[in-house]
């Protein structure tokens, strides 16, 4: 989840550089000379917005985003997921020019580095897509976000708001990828730069289990036809809700449909609620996987993926299957947590006594 600004130890990426920050909320807010469009020419003008997203367990702070006729920017660390939109702002400028580059600057939290630079976009392409998609330039709009993740990887996607067509966030678009350079600052501050305090303990876990997948953002993860068979071996007990992330930050929501079998990416994390049909017993998961699954099941060769859950007989213990290739593997064996059903999705830390089977 977006982390918390109230806390004490959240104490955000601070620079000195306020001065920036509010000159990119004066280009959001003020909207430059527009003449045309005040005569009704919108011809090479539409309706945008500006969001700006990073990798769950991967945040960023101080961010800072410039398309020159809009921006966005946080002093808040966030890590909304990879490719989810965290926070959209418009300049008063209606109807706007499509921008040609677009100036970041963030802060890596697990690397305590600072990226930033210019980041050249395709400008042609980004216009055939509003052309394709704001046919109605008064109802239809687009959405330009910028993925900032380790090791100075960047994304930009484009999404859209239209009536007809089903182009929204889940159908993102990918129009660049560039990696920024990194570099250190003296001036960061030190709630954001040191790591011991409470509040980075679930990110500490993290990290220390799978570091730093750089490769997850230099590239494009696979998607695989994952298939989440929990409930039918497990006739004693409600699955209420699953989510996961995958190696790259994507977060992916309410997935209860044994039968629906969606294309995704690999789980890197696993959280699982479930209660005791015969009893008020309510139970939660929340798993790391193996550092090498997403390797593991590369070298099978396979695009479908069968991830079984069994639970044991005390309710206890659970264990993680995965069947490809007509073969049935374990996967983990982890203890359940008993927990009041008004715990928050994945608040109760990771599962304790976990035995892996694929090192």
């Amino acid at each position: 989840s977006t982390l918390s600004s109230s806390s004490a130890a959240s104490d955000v990426y601070k620079r000195q550089d306020i001065g920036n920050i509010a000159s990119i909320h004066i280009i959001i807010l003020i909207s430059i000379l527009a003449i045309s469009c005040q005569n009704g020419d919108t011809k090479d003008r539409f309706q945008w917005e500006v969001a700006m997203s990073a990798p769950k367990y991967y945040p960023v702070g101080g961010a800072k985003v410039n398309f020159g006729n809009a921006g966005n920017s946080s002093l808040t660390n966030f890590d909304n997921g990879w490719g989810h939109p965290f926070g959209t702002v418009s300049s008063a400028e209606k109807y706007k020019k499509l921008p040609k580059e677009v100036f970041i600057s963030y802060a890596s939290a697990v690397e305590n580095l600072v990226y930033e630079g210019t980041v050249p976009l395709p400008y042609e392409k980004v216009k055939q897509l509003f052309e394709k998609y704001c046919k109605n330039k008064n109802k239809d709009s687009g959405v330009i976000m910028v993925g900032m993740a380790p090791g100075g990887w960047v994304r930009v996607w484009v999404y859209f708001h239209t009536e007809d067509l089903d182009i929204g966030i889940n159908n993102k678009i990918e129009i660049t990828k560039f990696q920024l350079k990194g570099k250190e600052d003296p001036e960061m501050g030190e709630g954001f730069r040191d790591k011991t305090s409470d509040y980075w303990v679930k990110y500490r876990q993290y990290w220390e289990h799978f570091g730093i997948p750089l490769e997850a953002w230099a590239g494009n993860e696979k998607e695989y036809n994952i298939y989440f068979n929990f409930s039918k071996p497990n006739t004693e007990y409600n699955i209420t809700d699953v989510l996961f992330s995958s190696l790259d930050g994507t977060i992916y929501y309410n997935i209860t449909n044994d039968m629906m079998m969606k294309k995704r990416k690999l789980p890197s994390d696993l959280v699982i609620a479930w209660g005791n049909k015969n009893d008020s017993m309510y139970y939660q998961s929340h798993l790391l996987m193996p550092k090498i699954f997403s390797k593991i099941i590369e070298s099978k060769k396979v695009n479908t993926v069968e991830i079984q859950l069994e639970i044991e007989e005390n309710g206890l213990y659970g264990v993680l299957y995965l069947i490809a290739q007509n073969q049935k593997e374990k996967i983990v064996r982890f203890k359940n947590l008993y927990t009041s059903n008004n715990k928050g999705l994945g608040e109760c830390g990771f599962s304790e006594e976990v035995e892996y089977f694929m090192e």
